[in-house]
């Protein structure tokens, strides 16, 4: 998995360099890629700090800024899908769960 941010804009990007995106949700400011099977292979968050400070997760843009990992996991429960960020810097680490229907 690879990542990127952009902190001018302050958006996450965190992708599955092994799949395609075929198609997208929009969720407010979470977008999920999908490939052709609709499983999520990519994951963007638009104004990632508000985002993730209303998740109740103590985030800065500098802690964005100097992200070393940053992958995504899946786990599903009926009609749930249940999205684990898993953000690691230098000296931090942050695990944001993120619940969305589809």
């Amino acid at each position: 998995m690879k990542f990127s941010y952009d902190s001018k804009m302050d958006d996450l990007f965190i992708f599955d360099t092994s799949s395609k995106s075929k198609g997208s949700i929009e969720i407010g400011d979470l977008i999920l890629d999908l490939d052709k099977n609709k499983k999520i292979v990519g994951v963007e968050i638009i104004n990632a700090t508000k985002f993730l400070k209303n998740l109740d997760v103590k985030i800065t843009k500098a802690f964005l800024e100097g992200l070393k990992n940053a992958k995504f996991d899946l786990a599903k429960q009926k009609n749930w899908t249940f999205l684990k960020i898993n953000l690691t810097s230098a000296n931090q680490k942050l695990n944001p769960i993120v619940s969305v229907a589809f």
